[in-house]
């Protein structure tokens, strides 16, 4: 019950998976579409998936949470639009039934370090001193963060290969998912 969409029918439409019809939240969304086509429910569903799904396939999954809402929310709706609380409910629920690896987790934690690392970089003044005239961000200690960003990069990276070898060992021939009572 992972995916959230089957493919594409003849009409050139993407195909909702029925099954995801059983988590209420979904069901909600779907049923408040009163139009034939579905489309704005297709379109939440969408985001919903957009925001959440960590697999290789989703192009939004590298922006930073607030910017994947805003990039998604000018990709596929008008302007003005805004996730209601009945999405916002809807994405917990994804998150609740999808949880993160130690290693996904692992690789969060890092580049939320290293994003704030980044803005420190920004900001600091190597010139700043105390009410002593002592300097407050020597210029030796900034070299020494920057001179630790590469290595954090690869940290990164190499956190991303144990995810992406995770991710493929959960997966059998033909791209299905393993089932709790098949053998790995």
């Amino acid at each position: 019950m992972d995916k959230f969409f089957t493919g594409i029918d003849t009409k050139g439409v993407v195909k909702f998976n029925p099954e995801l019809l059983a988590i209420n939240e979904y069901t909600v969304i779907w049923n408040r579409d009163k139009s034939n086509n579905k489309v704005t429910a297709l379109k939440e569903l969408t985001f919903i998936w957009c925001m959440c799904c960590r697999e290789e396939d989703n192009q939004y999954k590298d922006y930073p949470k607030l910017e994947r809402v805003s990039v998604l929310t000018e990709d596929i709706f008008n302007e003005g639009w805004k996730p209601d609380k009945l999405l916002q409910e809807a994405i917990m629920k994804y998150s609740e039934r999808h949880p993160k690896s130690r290693a996904e987790r692992s690789k969060e934690a890092t580049e939320k370090a290293l994003d704030n690392i980044e803005e420190y970089l920004s900001t600091v003044d190597v010139q700043a001193t105390d009410d002593y005239g002592k300097l407050v961000n020597p210029p030796d200690k900034v070299q020494a963060v920057i001179g630790k960003m590469p290595d954090t990069l690869i940290r990164i990276r190499d956190i991303a290969e144990i995810i992406k070898e995770e991710n493929e060992t959960s997966k059998i021939k033909g791209g299905g998912d393993v089932s709790y009572f098949e053998e790995q």
